[in-house]
């Protein structure tokens, strides 16, 4: 009786403006949605992979043999560059996981350039002793050293006496398999992986080292911690 008595005591002209607002409302709702389940519609499922390769650990694999084996699994499937880069980030596990997680954002969203930064590190390890190097100084396990930053390496190594001094006599070591060839064509000695904190300044860094029964007694930070700095100093620079 009141919704009638208001409607009475309203002017026609009021009433049939009101009643073309709410037409015109509930004509807009409907177009909305009708463009949302259009878009819906409109999208491409992606299909079921017919064939996916092995996850890449690095650990007994050549990085060369895995991306071929990649390569065939994408040509196979019918995946853009767009596809790749997702479907290659989840089958990164162990080392290879670490490694992607430290690089920069740009690599991170472009196929290319993730295969080539992934690339130089996880393919064949060699030692050079002509590459371009820096040294710094920072602390490694807590003790304050001397470091040699090589571009010509790809991974880093922490001679035996030094991982024997820092940790009391030794620790348990991360089995690793591969050879780890120098430019003479030699070969090290690894006895195993070993992950500890490096500290330079304000910036701690958690950096994998392979211990090897080398000389000089000389700590060497290769493009794996580079890889690993370069991520961490652009996520602080983006937060800034």
């Amino acid at each position: 009786r009141f919704i009638t008595l208001v409607a009475k005591q309203m002017r026609p002209f009021q009433l049939s403006k009101q009643l073309t607002h709410n037409t015109q409302t509930q004509r807009q709702v409907i177009r909305r949605e009708t463009r949302q389940i259009a878009v819906n519609s409109n999208a491409i499922p992606v299909s079921r992979p017919l064939f996916m390769p092995e996850t890449c650990t690095e650990v007994g694999q050549e990085w060369l043999d895995w991306s071929e084996q990649f390569e065939m699994a994408a040509q196979v499937n019918g995946w853009d560059n767009e596809l790749k880069l997702k479907f290659i980030s989840l089958l990164f596990s162990g080392r290879a996981r670490d490694i992607y997680g430290g690089l920069p954002y740009e690599a991170k969203n472009n196929y290319a350039l993730l295969k080539d930064a992934m690339g130089k590190c996880l393919e064949p390890c060699e030692i050079s002793t002509t590459g371009a190097g820096v040294f710094l100084t920072g602390k490694v396990g807590g003790c304050e050293t001397r470091l040699l930053i090589d571009t010509g390496a790809q991974i880093s190594i922490v001679p035996k006496q030094f991982w024997l001094n820092v940790t009391n006599g030794g620790s348990s070591l991360d089995g690793y398999q591969g050879r780890v060839a120098v430019a003479n064509g030699g070969e090290m000695s690894i006895l195993g992986r070993w992950q500890t904190v490096c500290q330079f300044d304000s910036l701690a860094v958690i950096v994998e080292f392979l211990v090897a029964d080398v000389t000089p007694q000389e700590l060497l930070l290769g493009t794996d911690f580079l890889s690993k700095w370069i991520g961490l100093s652009n996520s602080r620079w983006q937060h800034k």
